[in-house]
């Protein structure tokens, strides 16, 4: 599924990383992590054969209409998978780091794959 979500953000964001940034990062750029999920479990200790994971994706930049337009894009784009089922959890926020100068757009997504 990670390999999936990188790639799926990566196509509309090139600039992704898994977790955090690499210090001093420029342009925009995408980070997602997980942030929770339900736990998949079977009666007969069997594997699962879906996943969920509960991922926030936060897309960063010095132009604040970019960040949004680019969180609404990603969110499109994230919808139409053709591998995992994403939804959007809830809507976008939307932030400004003044350590970074940086604007932010973050929004939650469940993925099931």
């Amino acid at each position: 599924m990670d390999q999936a979500l990188q790639a799926a953000i990566e196509a509309v964001i090139s600039q992704t990383y898994a977790s955090a940034a690499p210090p001093q990062t420029e342009g925009l750029y995408a980070v997602w992590r997980r942030i929770g999920g339900e736990p998949m479990e079977y009666l007969d200790n069997a594997e699962p054969q879906v996943s969920h994971a509960l991922v926030q994706v936060e897309v960063w930049g010095g132009d604040v209409l970019q960040v949004k337009e680019g969180i609404h894009q990603l969110a499109g784009s994230l919808r139409g998978h053709a591998e995992l089922v994403i939804r959007p959890n809830a809507g976008f926020r939307d932030g400004y780091d003044a350590d970074m100068k940086l604007f932010s757009a973050s929004q939650d997504f469940d993925v099931w794959g």
